[in-house]
């Protein structure tokens, strides 16, 4: 019993609701404003990101509802009813479940504090890593201070296909002529250079 809350953003027509995954385990108004449910969490990164400047409403679902307020047991119906809204819950708790850690099954969060997830391995930036092998290597690192690199989602340029040379990989990323591998978690040794990736070249590497 009690009323359970959901944001509706009427700007981008996205609706973030408690409960996702069908568990109807709700977000009460305690929890709300307490933190210690997914969506409160979820609520204030997207208002400071993705929903910044929009026109975004908290509704309750006991509310008699209005223009801008669903009415009780009519969230679902109500959106349909209103024409193209998109559900973005399930994808925003599955983002969140990956930097933070559940607590007794429930969507609670709190920092994992574990060696996999420390603040500086996601520091991560697009680079160009060149090797005395003559390999040249795109992908994402969080240190290129030392003798090896780890990359993530490493790819290699197997055939360049520039006409300006390797720094057009950094510069505006493959060509239509490139030949470029698929991707890999890999460790890169025998450095020569590292190219700073600029995101005109970051996207075209995404897509190659």
């Amino acid at each position: 019993m009690g009323t359970y809350y959901a944001a509706f953003n009427y700007d981008k027509k996205e609706v973030l609701e408690p409960d996702p995954k069908g568990t109807r385990w709700g977000c009460k108004f305690g929890s709300l404003i307490s933190g210690e449910h997914w969506f409160p969490i979820g609520l204030v990164y997207l208002m400071g990101t993705e929903w910044q400047g929009d026109r975004v409403v908290i509704a309750g679902d006991s509310s008699y509802g209005s223009e801008y307020m669903p009415a009780q047991d009519e969230w679902y119906d109500w959106i349909e009813e209103k024409g193209g809204w998109k559900n973005v819950s399930v994808y925003w708790y599955e983002e969140m479940q990956k930097a933070f850690a559940e607590t007794d099954g429930h969507p609670c969060y709190q920092p994992d504090m574990s060696e996999e997830k420390t603040m500086t391995e996601k520091k991560t930036r697009p680079v160009i890593i060149c090797t005395s092998y003559r390999g040249v290597f795109f992908g994402y690192a969080s240190d290129t201070s030392g003798d090896s690199i780890h990359l993530t989602g490493a790819k290699m340029a197997i055939y360049w296909g520039t006409t300006r040379g390797v720094h057009e990989l950094a510069h505006t990323g493959p060509t239509s002529k490139s030949r470029i591998s698929a991707p890999a978690d890999i460790e890169v040794r025998g450095i020569t250079a590292v190219m700073e990736v600029t995101p005109e070249a970051e996207a075209t590497w995404k897509t190659a």
